[in-house]
């Protein structure tokens, strides 16, 4: 279900900014993610898949970074809870997850509750 080929490796939430703990809670969340479909990941609940509506990102440095990679035509940026604060961020297509970026902070998409 996941695919890392399409991953960011120049950006501010690229995989070679990760912490090693974040690296093996990552690894252990794609482990555990792996064994539902998509369906599964993204129609229960909000967890642990969410889809967002691309037009309506509200972190400018991840709009230009996705313009920078050529992905701003996509309509719907997915992403899969790992951390209490940690997010994987890619695009669904049929039954695959493409991991695009990792964000630590959750700074990509801020919870509305999040002081600023």
């Amino acid at each position: 279900m996941v695919q890392l080929g399409r991953f960011d490796t120049g950006g501010p939430w690229c995989l070679t900014k990760i912490t090693q703990a974040d690296h093996l809670t990552l690894l252990n969340r794609i482990a555990a993610i792996e064994t539902m479909t998509v369906q599964q990941g993204f129609t229960y609940s909000d967890e642990p898949g969410k889809d967002y509506d691309l037009a309506a990102l509200p972190n400018r440095d991840a709009t230009e970074r996705l313009e920078e990679l050529e992905y701003d035509d996509e309509t719907q940026i997915s992403r899969m809870r790992v951390t209490g604060k940690g997010r994987l961020y890619g695009f669904r297509r049929d039954e695959r997850f493409y991991a695009l970026c990792w964000d630590s902070e959750h700074e990509i998409w801020p919870s509305k509750l999040r002081n600023t």
